[in-house]
């Protein structure tokens, strides 16, 4: 009968593990589409200030 105990406990353990895992990979995907969300978005930026510098210094 214990060893059931401890059979249930270790699937139930195991379980556990592989739900928390494949939350931890969702949010992790999510996060890295997120960064890269902000990282295009941050690129694009730097790139229309270099572009308005340089005509900037093209008209003076």
């Amino acid at each position: 009968m214990d060893q059931f105990r401890e059979n249930e406990i270790k699937n139930v353990r195991d379980e556990e593990r592989s739900k928390c895992q494949m939350e931890l990979q969702a949010l992790r995907k999510e996060l890295e589409i997120l960064y890269k969300s902000k990282q295009d978005t941050l690129n694009e930026k730097e790139m229309r200030i270099g572009e308005r510098f340089k005509a900037e210094l093209e008209v003076c």
